[in-house]
């Protein structure tokens, strides 16, 4: 047996994300048995020459059953078949490579390979030239010919060029006369998936697999692939073959008639073939506490110029990593693609297994299953039932309208909720945890963002092609498109920056026209945000708009509205201790009867936003119209009654019920719910406490409508008093006199004269008298 080496391991665990300590443990075992362990190996064997007390071992032995990797006290049966089988892949790798590969052996193959894919090439040649590309499994051919896998991963451009020679050699029937076909390679394994930041210089010129998010995208530029030169001194014309991955123009080396080395190019007799630079982030689900996203320029080249990437895409890469020369022999690498797949956003492009999709209809039909869910939303935090509730619902999103202009004449399936109250109450917790249950999120603070880097932006870039052009780069709610951008802090996002989330909110999209460049992206990004009053206590007499620097435009866009109090209640404050005390002395234990595992969470999540549509049936549609039609006669009269921007929010947080219980319509219990969060919220936040009846304006404006009255009674007062002054001045002191006449408290008027002086509605020439500005 070929005999293993500490990079296996390392490799190995990397690969299925096991700590670095299982490294040590195996690596120690295999060095000292000169075998693999397997189930009858006692754990104890493989911890004891580690030399660690008995507590430290203990502690080891429950971080290897977290992991699953051991059951008890021997390994589990799992996890030893996943050993087994990475070592045979290894074994035959390593045999593999050990094959001869002289390249007649190699083109042979070749040849035998593309003959059995005949079938497949008759029906590229049909469609040519809109497809161009033969796409080639890379286990289908690591299972035919191993060897040529492997030359494929280490010398790519070599194999490559084998490929697309043979392919355009044979006699391919196209509506086009010599045709150019590429061949592709998708499905690397994992174990040749490199990170971003992790692309060093033993990657390069191999062929690896790269995932991440399209953060920006240039235009269509075009490169020279066949040159055509004539020679300055002779007129003797010379073609070229160019390598656009050099990114500059091979001249030829001299002169086949006179042996002079003067040339000038001719465009118009050259090839070009069409060309795109993108910009990759790394995928943010991968990314550790405190990092920073790695980027990359990839190249792509003719057809996949034409695939239809936009910014906020997640993609998977086959590429090839270059070195381009700069300055003070430095260098500096971007990816040429060999080919690019554009993965499902948000939770689409979690794997669901057959037997996942049993797991997840057994567990809809659970009775308890909000309770289960609810109890799921970091359950390190305890209470927030309702506000937990509504994240449930946000992250499975509504439904989608049937027909109409999406974004204009269409109600929005995702849904916005905003937090409000005081500081150390958990509401950073809870974003977080949101930020890491979600695959597509980001989670970034308010005091440290802009506009631009909320929404996109156009910029200025130099392009090794064409120079300086004008390029778009997307912000977080365009990366996010189709999930969750977590945002804390949003009362100290800079006001006119808070503008720029305006459109994102209400129409999902992002609109930048800058330096003749218009454009729009596409942003359905579900917002969660938080946010704290101005002296850090929140009052709930007060309007929000009055203790939170949020414009009203913004908070009318939120569906749900929270408020988090902290109030003294001893014994919830109990409760909360012995959670706190039981998390820090035990551990997260939690009970699978009442919490779901956050992979099947995920995962139902995952299904019912790919296959869930839900419709409104008849008696929850009656439901809907009559509810909204009681919030608008609810309100007092005077007061702003609900508007219509509330019945959508009811019509989304009812789909996204349904969605939950993975029924295709919308039940009587589904907008139950819906209206039981929608009262919450009302309740909390748009009941006027004087006059006890529902005013939006406590939401949206600083004046509910009670407010409204006293400064409607203080306005004409002073305008009476201007009309009966022989100086058109009222004196201060009549209007307190009068205005307490009137039942209005002496601190409201002063406060609204006040405002009515910063308003430029009056003016004060002289102190304590008032004029009124025409």
């Amino acid at each position: 047996m070929i005999e293993l080496s500490k990079n296996f391991f390392t490799d190995f665990c990397k690969l299925y994300h096991y700590k670095p300590s299982v490294t040590s443990i195996l690596w120690g075992y295999y060095q000292n048995n000169k075998k693999l362990p397997d189930i009858n190996t006692d754990i104890d064997e493989l911890i004891d020459p580690m030399n660690y007390t008995d507590a430290t071992r203990e502690k080891k032995k429950s971080q290897l059953r977290q992991q699953g990797i051991i059951s008890e006290n021997s390994f589990s049966t799992e996890f030893i078949e996943t050993l087994n089988t990475s070592v045979d892949k290894y074994v035959k790798r390593f045999v593999g490579r050990s094959e001869s590969n002289n390249s007649t052996g190699s083109s042979i193959n070749v040849i035998k390979f593309l003959d059995s894919k005949n079938e497949e090439i008759m029906k590229l040649c049909s469609k040519y030239p809109d497809c161009k590309s033969l796409i080639v499994d890379f286990e289908e051919l690591f299972d035919s010919y191993p060897p040529i896998a492997d030359q494929l991963i280490d010398s790519p451009s070599d194999v490559i060029q084998t490929f697309e020679e043979d392919l355009n050699s044979r006699s391919n029937p196209t509506f086009v006369e010599n045709p150019e076909f590429h061949v592709r390679f998708t499905n690397l394994p994992e174990e040749y998936n490199v990170r971003v930041r992790d692309i060093s210089s033993r990657y390069i010129s191999k062929l690896i697999r790269i995932e991440g998010i399209i953060t920006a995208k240039s235009d269509i530029l075009h490169a020279v692939k066949v040159g055509y030169f004539v020679c300055n001194r002779c007129g003797e014309f010379e073609v070229v073959r160019q390598d656009i991955k050099t990114h500059y123009l091979k001249k030829p080396i001299r002169c086949q008639n006179c042996e002079r080395r003067d040339f000038r190019f001719i465009p118009k007799k050259s090839t070009f073939i069409d060309i795109r630079r993108i910009e990759i982030q790394e995928s943010l689900e991968f990314m550790q506490g405190g990092e920073q996203a790695a980027r990359i320029m990839v190249l792509l080249d003719d057809d996949m110029c034409n695939i239809g990437v936009l910014e906020g895409h997640r993609v998977v890469i086959s590429g090839i990593p270059i070195l381009i020369s700069q300055k003070n022999d430095a260098y500096s690498k971007f990816v040429y693609a060999n080919n690019i797949e554009v993965c499902d956003e948000d939770f689409y492009n979690i794997n669901i297994e057959p037997n996942d999709i049993k797991e997840i209809k057994k567990l809809s039909k659970d009775s308890h299953l909000f309770d289960k869910l609810v109890n799921s939303i970091a359950p390190n935090i305890y209470g927030y039932k309702e506000i937990k509730e509504a994240i449930v619902l946000q992250l499975f999103g509504g439904g989608k309208s049937k027909g109409g202009i999406e974004g204009v004449t269409t109600i929005r399936d995702y849904i916005h909720i905003l937090l409000i109250g005081e500081p150390g109450i958990a509401k950073t917790k809870l974003l977080t945890y949101i930020d890491y249950l979600a695959p597509k999120s980001m989670y970034i603070v308010g005091s440290g963002s802009s506009a631009v880097g909320l929404t996109a932006t156009t910029m200025k870039k130099k392009d090794t092609y064409s120079g300086t052009e004008w390029g778009q780069k997307a912000g977080v709610l365009v990366l996010c498109n189709g999930g969750i951008a977590c945002v804390d802090q949003l009362n100290t996002l800079d006001p006119d920056n808070m503008k720029a989330l305006e459109e994102a909110m209400d129409k999902g999209t992002v609109s930048v026209a800058k330096a003749g460049e218009i454009n729009k992206f596409r942003a359905k990004t579900s917002i969660l945000a938080a946010g704290n009053p101005r002296f850090s206590r929140f009052d709930s007499f007060k309007p929000i708009v009055e203790q939170f620097d949020i414009p009203p435009v913004i908070l009318d866009r939120f569906d749900l509205i929270f408020p988090i109090r902290d109030i003294i209640d001893e014994t919830q404050d109990r409760k909360i201790s012995k959670h706190i005390l039981d998390l820090h002395i035990e551990g997260e234990k939690y009970d699978p009867e009442t919490i779901i595992p956050i992979d099947l969470f995920r995962k139902y999540i995952s299904y019912a936003r790919q296959r869930i549509i839900p419709k409104i049936s008849k008696s929850a549609r009656k439901m809907i119209d009559e509810y909204y039609i009681t919030l608008r006669q609810s309100s007092g009269e005077g007061a702003i009654p609900i508007t219509v921007r509330r019945e959508v929010s009811l019509i989304t947080l009812s789909e996204a019920s349904a969605k939950v219980r993975l029924s295709e319509t919308v039940e009587v219990s589904d907008v139950q719910r819906a209206i039981e969060l929608m009262n919450f919220y009302l309740r909390e936040i748009a009941m006027d406490s004087e006059t006890g009846k529902l005013d939006i304006d406590r939401v949206i404006t600083e004046h509910p409508k009670s407010n409204r009255d006293k400064i409607r009674i203080v306005e004409d007062i002073i305008k009476k008093l201007v009309e009966e002054s022989d100086d058109e001045l009222a004196n201060c002191d009549d209007v307190l006199n009068l205005s307490e006449n009137k039942g209005l408290e002496k601190t409201d008027v002063e406060k609204t004269i006040s405002e009515l002086k910063n308003k430029g509605i009056i003016y004060e020439p002289k102190e304590g008298r008032y004029g009124w500005v025409p």
